[in-house]
Protein backbone atom coordinates (compact mmCIF):
# COMPACT_ATOMS: atom_id res chain seq x y z
CA UNK A 1 0.00 0.00 0.00
CA UNK A 2 1.32 3.14 -1.13
CA UNK A 3 -1.19 5.74 -0.13
CA UNK A 4 -3.20 5.20 2.49
CA UNK A 5 -6.11 7.06 0.50
CA UNK A 6 -6.19 5.42 -2.69
CA UNK A 7 -5.36 2.03 -1.12
CA UNK A 8 -5.61 -0.70 -3.81
CA UNK A 9 -7.18 1.63 -6.42
CA UNK A 10 -3.83 4.09 -7.15
CA UNK A 11 -2.85 4.58 -10.49
CA UNK A 12 0.68 4.04 -9.70
CA UNK A 13 3.10 2.09 -12.23
CA UNK A 14 6.48 0.70 -12.54
CA UNK A 15 9.24 2.74 -14.30
CA UNK A 16 10.41 0.22 -17.02
CA UNK A 17 14.38 -0.35 -16.06
CA UNK A 18 14.43 0.55 -12.62
CA UNK A 19 11.86 -1.13 -11.59
CA UNK A 20 10.68 1.39 -8.59
CA UNK A 21 6.99 2.48 -8.09
CA UNK A 22 6.06 5.66 -9.82
CA UNK A 23 3.24 8.14 -8.41
CA UNK A 24 3.86 10.72 -11.15
CA UNK A 25 0.30 12.15 -12.34
CA UNK A 26 -1.81 10.74 -9.84
CA UNK A 27 -2.24 13.66 -7.92
CA UNK A 28 -4.74 15.66 -9.44
CA UNK A 29 -7.51 13.36 -8.53
CA UNK A 30 -7.20 15.16 -5.50
CA UNK A 31 -8.15 18.47 -6.66
CA UNK A 32 -11.97 19.96 -6.95
CA UNK A 33 -13.33 18.88 -10.01
CA UNK A 34 -13.64 22.15 -11.74
CA UNK A 35 -10.50 22.93 -11.30
CA UNK A 36 -8.43 24.01 -14.68
CA UNK A 37 -5.26 21.79 -14.13
CA UNK A 38 -7.99 18.23 -14.53
CA UNK A 39 -8.80 19.18 -17.88
CA UNK A 40 -5.18 20.49 -18.75
CA UNK A 41 -3.59 17.90 -21.10
CA UNK A 42 -0.31 19.67 -21.92
CA UNK A 43 1.06 19.96 -18.85
CA UNK A 44 1.08 16.30 -17.64
CA UNK A 45 1.82 13.02 -18.82
CA UNK A 46 -0.38 10.36 -20.20
CA UNK A 47 -2.21 13.19 -22.61
CA UNK A 48 -5.30 12.55 -21.01
CA UNK A 49 -8.08 15.01 -18.78
CA UNK A 50 -8.49 13.39 -14.87
CA UNK A 51 -12.27 12.12 -14.48
CA UNK A 52 -12.07 10.30 -11.33
CA UNK A 53 -12.75 12.04 -7.85
CA UNK A 54 -10.71 10.75 -4.48
CA UNK A 55 -12.12 8.61 -2.55
CA UNK A 56 -12.95 10.17 1.16
CA UNK A 57 -10.04 9.95 3.36
CA UNK A 58 -10.05 7.60 6.09
CA UNK A 59 -9.38 7.97 10.18
CA UNK A 60 -6.10 6.22 12.01
CA UNK A 61 -8.89 3.28 13.25
CA UNK A 62 -10.58 2.64 9.82
CA UNK A 63 -6.87 2.70 8.40
CA UNK A 64 -6.23 -0.12 10.70
CA UNK A 65 -9.14 -2.63 10.07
Amino acid sequence: MGCPICMDDTRAFHLQYDRKTCYFDCHRQFLPEQHPYRRNKKAFSKNRVEYKVARPRLSGDQLLD
